[in-house]
């Protein structure tokens, strides 16, 4: 069955949620829509489809079987809300909601209907990840005691009026990596950093611990002007670096360092194929709405007990 996608939000990400869906067996990009509807068209163009003003006109006038919403965060919940009303299957793009009580009703809203509902956690996806994960889940590297994760570039999302600090922005990322390894992640202590004033954290660092008692640290910011998104973690045997942009991974122990084949691949497109599978065959995704309120759970209690210093 060929399956028809459309996406709600065309700006650089959205943009690359179109341009994926076109190259996804059995599956058309049949619409784009944005409020800005020049933009709207340029996408649309690019891609032969239809574009649209508003995401209510291209689900009233379109067929579709796969929606991605890819909007300014602050929008991201009322939108799908909307179009669960439409009996269409959504990918939401993170952080899902900037108000938990409003995912919170998303999901209740989910389970009421017979829709398949993925957050849009891409990291799961990234070929290297999926690598490290395995290792780690096969005991390679031992008992885990340590977990460092850090995301840090020059991207601060103020000046596109997204009403998020890095917490939702970056960090959202290693809480669903680390809840999807070790499970029952607890926050332990936030704290937070305005370098370019109120009311939003530009500077993160978050202290965990897994149910397995090992303890975790994440350090986001987007105001470094170099890139780093990167994943270490230290065991009895052995410890491993995790390079997602490189999509590299290195597992030193004693007296040897590996570094194992990977294919690279690009995680979106992983992503929305297994949208696609789950839709095309009834089943439910990994992740699902549900690991999606538990991450979102944690990243609001780092958001909300966070020190200032």
């Amino acid at each position: 069955m060929r399956l028809k996608a459309a996406v709600i939000g065309c700006g650089w990400f959205g943009n690359a949620h179109a341009r994926v869906y076109r190259t996804i067996r059995n599956v058309e990009l049949v619409a784009v829509a944005d409020k800005n509807f020049e933009r709207a068209k340029n996408v649309a163009n690019g891609y032969g489809c239809k574009a649209y003003e508003d995401h209510i006109s291209l689900l009233e006038k379109e067929d579709v079987d796969l929606l991605s919403i890819a909007v300014t965060p602050q929008y991201l919940v009322d939108i799908a809300l909307e179009s669960i009303e439409y009996d269409v299957n959504i990918l939401l793009e993170k952080p899902l909601s900037t108000k938990l009580e409003k995912y919170e009703k998303l999901v209740q809203k989910v389970k009421k209907s017979s829709i398949v509902f993925m957050p849009g956690f891409i990291e799961l996806f990234n070929p290297a990840y999926r690598v490290a994960s395995d290792i780690i889940r096969k005991g390679g590297l031992g008992e885990i005691y340590n977990v460092s994760a850090r995301r840090i570039g020059r991207t601060p999302k103020r000046g596109l009026k997204w009403e998020v600090g890095v917490t939702l922005d970056l960090a959202i990322h290693e809480m669903y990596v680390l809840e999807d390894l070790f499970g029952d992640v607890e926050i332990v202590g936030s704290y937070k950093s305005m370098v370019l004033g109120e009311p939003y954290e530009d500077v993160a660092l978050i202290v965990l611990r897994m149910k397995n008692k090992a303890m975790g640290l994440i350090e986001v910011n987007w105001i470094t002007p170099t890139s780093v998104r990167e994943l270490r973690v230290s065991g009895s045997k052995g410890s491993l670096k995790l390079n997602y942009k490189t999509q590299t991974v290195e597992v030193s122990y004693s007296g040897s360092l590996e570094a194992p084949y990977i294919r690279n691949e690009e995680p979106l497109k992983r992503e929305l194929e297994h949208f696609a599978s789950s839709v095309s065959e009834g089943s439910k995704p990994y992740p699902d709405e549900d690991f999606g309120l538990k991450v979102l759970r944690m990243t609001f209690k780092a958001v909300e007990n966070a020190l200032q210093i």
